[in-house]
């Protein structure tokens, strides 16, 4: 299985749930959208800008408890700090050429 590509995020609000967003995995039909989730299968699509806009980044002690879920489901993560300048046209082809 290849590296999936990862950013940790903490939200501004009260609670700071931190999430991950996979800025190159498609979410729907729209490449608007990526996929992101938090612990215990609470995922979704994501703007990405909009989430990184209302965000933070979480330190390694915060995200290592969703880092270790994740990976126990079998993703091997590639932790970055940024969305690829690709990330867009990544999930677009992954739209328009399905596996």
């Amino acid at each position: 299985m290849d590296e999936t590509k990862v950013i940790f995020r903490k939200w501004n609000e009260k609670d700071g749930t931190v999430f991950a967003i996979f800025p190159e995995e498609v979410a729907t039909d729209d490449p608007s959208y990526c996929y992101a989730c938090a612990h215990k299968g609470g995922s979704g699509a994501c703007l990405d800008y909009v989430a990184i806009k209302r965000s933070r980044l979480a330190t390694a002690e915060e995200y290592e408890d969703l880092q270790s879920e994740l990976e126990s489901r079998g993703y091997r993560l590639k932790i970055i700090q940024r969305v690829p300048s690709t990330a867009y046209e990544t999930r677009r082809q992954a739209i328009l050429s399905p596996e």
